[in-house]
């Protein structure tokens, strides 16, 4: 079963100077795939910029490199086979956040 990488829209988070993407794999049936590997690659390239894990819930989270860009996530069951990949390319671009 191919899964897909949801949950990433809108999940690029700024905090003291550093990004985040965040997301959650799951199947073609929704259900989350927990323990899988998660790689964040630079779009056009096969620059690797971030490796991390999915929990239990198949959530994770990765750091992106502190510029705005394009770049996509591909994710691996424990064994090394493909589990999936982001569609469409994400997009990251700075966002000002107002100091409280």
């Amino acid at each position: 079963m191919i899964a897909q990488i949801r949950g990433v829209a809108g999940s690029m988070h700024f905090t003291d100077r550093s990004f985040a993407l965040t997301g959650i794999t799951r199947d073609n049936a929704g259900a989350a795939l927990a323990g899988c590997v998660v790689a964040l690659y630079r779009a056009g390239s096969l620059e690797l910029l971030a490796r991390g894990m999915s929990d239990g819930t198949g959530a994770y989270a990765l750091p992106v490199p502190n510029n705005a860009g394009l770049f996509y996530v591909v994710s691996f069951y424990a064994d090394g086979t493909l589990a999936g990949i982001t569609r469409p390319i994400l997009e990251a671009t700075a966002v000002e956040i107002p100091v409280i």
